[in-house]
């Protein structure tokens, strides 16, 4: 069929425009990589007719948008991870969609990922604060909240979820073109835990059995049939596809998570996806980068399939 693109060779686009922006300026800071990388993703062509093995085919809209105020969940002091009063939710929310091929108009399925960027400037190894991730490994056990004017009660919020990629930590280095942009899930980091509330040091060099592989764009370490680690666009083919990883929002067809579904529709009236955006977090967004990129899969019905082909 004329026009289709595999799911995979999308995940390889997107995750050669990051090596780019990387590769190209050196000298970026972490906020400014986001920045520049959601910049280009806004530039490119987001609408894709694909084609995903198992599901079909589907029409892709990709959607990006960047604010500069980074939003941030603020602890009690009773519940603060590592004795810090806030931490950030990540730097880019991924999201994934995919609408029902029955019933017009209704998502099937939605997942996210809240992804932290961390860049390896010629010193072979990645820095994760503490508190970061004690939040991100086990978010349920610290309640937070956002700016008071969300509600005067400053009303309690609470990340519960079984997926171990809601939040990811996504690896950059400068070093050289041949290592490939990385993830790590929090329970891979876990490895490098020294003792409690110890900055942790991920060497690069733990990930060369992916930069000598045969396909290293798409190779990862699985640990009792799951994938907790590896390439950049593995990560992203596995999050993107029907089923994927990342944490459910809804699942077929039925919201499986109210508390996250809260979360992400506050963010996304903060970035103005929504209408009315509200000022939740007018006292507590801090100076950064934070952005949003949605991917939407819509199934192409049969007389346009013919048409197509």
């Amino acid at each position: 069929m004329r026009g289709v693109i595999p799911l995979d060779v999308v995940s390889a686009s997107l995750d050669g425009i990051l090596k780019h922006v990387i590769l190209e300026n050196p000298s970026l800071s972490e906020p400014q990589i986001v920045n520049e990388y959601i910049g280009r993703i806004q530039r490119h062509n987001n609408k894709y007719l694909i084609w995903i093995s198992g599901v079909g085919y589907h029409h892709l809209r990709i959607r990006a948008k960047v604010v500069h105020q980074k939003p941030y969940a603020l602890f009690g002091s009773s519940s603060e991870p590592c004795k810090k009063s806030r931490v950030e939710l990540g730097d880019i929310l991924f999201v994934a969609k995919y609408y029902d091929s029955g019933r017009f108009g209704m998502v099937d399925q939605m997942r996210v990922s809240f992804l932290q960027a961390k860049l390896s400037k010629a010193t072979n190894n990645w820095k994760i604060s503490a508190h970061q991730q004690e939040f991100s490994f086990i978010p349920s056990k610290y309640p937070f909240h956002f700016g008071k004017s969300w509600d005067p009660q400053r009303r309690i919020r609470r990340i519960t979820s079984k997926s171990k990629w809601l939040f990811t930590y996504l690896l950059m280095s400068t070093s050289s073109s041949y290592i490939p942009n990385l993830t790590a899930s929090p329970e891979l980091v876990e490895l490098w835990r020294q003792k409690p509330c110890k900055d942790y040091t991920i060497p690069e060099n733990f990930f060369v059995p992916v930069f000598y592989s045969k396909t290293p764009t798409f190779s990862g370490f699985v640990w009792y049939n799951g994938f907790v680690g590896g390439s950049y666009a593995l990560w992203l083919y596995k999050f993107l596809r029907k089923n994927g990883i990342g944490g459910y929002i809804i699942n077929n067809g039925l919201t499986s998570n109210s508390e996250l579904k809260d979360l992400v529709n506050t963010i996304y009236r903060f970035t103005d996806l929504q209408p009315d955006p509200p000022g939740e977090f007018e006292e507590y967004s801090g100076e950064g980068t934070f952005g949003v990129i949605e991917f939407t899969f819509t199934p192409v019905e049969e007389r346009e399939l013919r048409r197509l082909e």
